[in-house]
């Protein structure tokens, strides 16, 4: 029983050790990002599908014209500072759409989730780096 016990340690500590040799810098690090999967407008609100994992959330965001900023790319990642615009709302299953300035932006259901965000770090589409989101406007 001893012996049994002693290989088991011997082997889970060689295990551990082929794991801890794999490179760092080989594996992308992409907790907390979110990939953009689609970019869509209404009228003067642009809408930004993400997805971090399984879900997909959905983002309205008003159009505005900035200089030198990085414009948002479908395929990219981001590390996006979002803000449901539902959370304070009572009754939330209910609800069949959200007006962002005078749009009224639906919820959709199915792959994507029965919110809707802001980002504190985008206006328009562009996205501000900086930790500072003092640029962003709240509707």
């Amino acid at each position: 029983m001893k012996n049994l016990l002693f290989f088991i340690f011997v082997f889970l500590v060689c295990f551990q050790q082929g794991f801890s040799q794999t490179r760092v810098d080989s594996v992308p690090i992409l907790e907390g990002r979110y990939r953009i999967c689609g970019i869509d407008s209404i009228e003067s609100v642009y809408i930004i599908y993400a997805q971090k994992g399984n879900p997909i959330i959905k983002i309205a965001s008003p159009k505005a014209n900035v200089c030198n900023c990085e414009t948002v790319a479908i395929g990219r990642y981001y590390d996006l500072q979002l803000k449901s615009r539902l959370s304070n709302r009572a009754g939330k299953a209910h609800t069949a759409g959200v007006m962002v300035g005078n749009v009224l932006v639906r919820l959709e259901g199915d792959k994507v989730i029965w919110d809707l965000f802001r980002c504190l770090n985008m206006k328009g589409l562009c996205f501000l780096q900086t930790s500072d989101t003092s640029a962003v406007v709240e509707e």
